[in-house]
Formats: C-alpha cells, structure tokens, sequence
C-alpha cells in the first residue's frame, strides 16, 4: 500500500512540475509582452490632441487630453504586469511542490516540507486561477499525509501473495490421549443377541430328528 501510494505521489508530482513549467513560461512571455507594449503606449505623442467623452458640463464638453490617456493606458498596463507578476510567483510556488514531491515521494520523513508547500501552492494556483493544478496540489498533499502517517499494522488489510502454492486443509483427526495414557483399544464389533438367537433356533428346526 504504501509502494503504490509513493507512486502515486510521484506521478502527481510530475503532472504539477510540468503544468507549472508551461504556467511560468506563459506568464513570463506574458509580462516581456506587456513590458513592450507599456513601453510603447505610454507615450502621449500618439494620441494627438486626445478625445472628447460624451457628456455636457456648464456648457463645454468634456474631454481628455494625450497625458491623459497616457496615464490610464500605464495605470491598465500596470495593473496586467502585477497580475502576470502574481502569476510568476504562484507558478514558483506549485513548483517547488512538485520537485519536492518527485526528490522525496519515497522518503516519508520528508514529505512534511512537501506537504506544506502543496498546501500554499493549491491556495495561489486556485487565485491565479488554474484549477488542475490546484486538484493535483490536493490529491499530492493528501497522499503526502498518508506516506507520512501510515495505518497501524493491525487495521492494515491482509494481502494475497501470488506463486504461493496451493496447501489443502487438513481433515479432522480424532483426539489423541494425553501423553503418558495408552490409546483406547477398539472392540470388536458385537452381533445383536436377538439375531444371533433366532439363527441359532432356525438352525435346530432344519436339522432332522436323529432315529
């Protein structure tokens, strides 16, 4: 049982290492991307004289200036580079679980970092929205705590060994006597008295009569 939960555990622990990988690699192009575009809109040459907002206030309408719209593209791009940022470190997070995970899935004594680590890493992915690593997280978390704490030798289930060679059972032997005692000595088998009488009686009728 606990072979088989170890191996579990170590093929849980691979399936997170590698969502996790793509995960960083997706954030992390994610932020050089937004990086450049920031770099780019931020400038309030591109938006002219800026644009008018529907609206009417004390006779003018209102508008926005370059610097303006400059400001709330950077306040937009921002915003996105701290959610990809967030993204990075929850990605770190489930990772070091899985690598944990995979050095000491057949090592109980250490899976408590692992546990721990599990735990934290299902948390963040779950906010940073990815949710089968967030499962994964879980189910590894749990096996830890089993490899961690096994059953008792006593509750564990009796399993089957196979190639064994198949013993009958014995049949029921009679009681021995004690030792020191002789064995009972068999008597022999008695004829009913009544039988033997009315054989005796039929024998005397067919004898003839002696003259």
């Amino acid at each position: 049982m606990q072979e088989s939960n170890a191996r579990t555990l170590r093929g849980v622990s691979i399936a997170v290492v590698v969502l996790s990988v793509l995960a960083i690699a997706a954030f992390l192009i994610g932020a050089v991307a937004v990086g450049v575009f920031g770099a780019f809109a931020a400038d309030p040459s591109l938006y002219g004289n800026g644009i008018s907002l529907e609206g009417y206030d004390h006779g003018q309408y209102d508008s926005l200036g370059p610097e303006g719209i400059a400001s709330l593209v950077g306040l937009s791009i921002g915003i996105a580079m701290a959610f990809l940022v967030w993204g990075l470190l929850c990605g770190a997070t489930s990772l070091i679980a899985g690598i944990l995970g995979i050095r000491n899935y057949n090592k109980p004594e250490k899976l408590g970092a692992m546990f721990g680590w599990s735990i934290a890493g299902a948390v963040v992915a779950f906010l940073s929205g990815r949710i089968i690593t967030t499962i994964l997280l879980v189910i590894a978390a749990v096996y830890a705590h089993k490899l961690r704490n096994p059953l008792p030798a006593a509750y564990a289930q009796p399993q089957p060994v196979y190639g064994q060679p198949y013993q009958p059972q014995q049949p029921y032997a009679a009681p021995q006597p004690p030792a020191g005692q002789p064995a009972p000595i068999a008597q022999p088998y008695a004829a009913p008295q009544g039988t033997t009488d009315q054989h005796r009686n039929s024998s005397d009728q067919q004898q003839p009569p002696v003259r």
